[in-house]
């Protein structure tokens, strides 16, 4: 299953592109150990937004 969402306004100011860069900024800031275990839940299969599933 999957999703296609898309906003008729500029990428920069799309919601979805604006989550990404926050979320590189938080992996970032919280190292590698942190990036590598959240890669390994996501692989694992546990979804980053389980509330969107319902």
């Amino acid at each position: 299953m999957f999703e296609i969402f898309g906003q008729n306004i500029p990428t920069e100011k799309q919601n979805a592109y604006r989550h990404m860069l926050i979320e590189k900024e938080i992996l970032n800031e919280r190292g590698v150990e942190f990036r590598n275990k959240i890669m390994e839940l996501k692989h694992s299969g546990i979804k980053p937004n389980p509330h969107l599933l319902n």
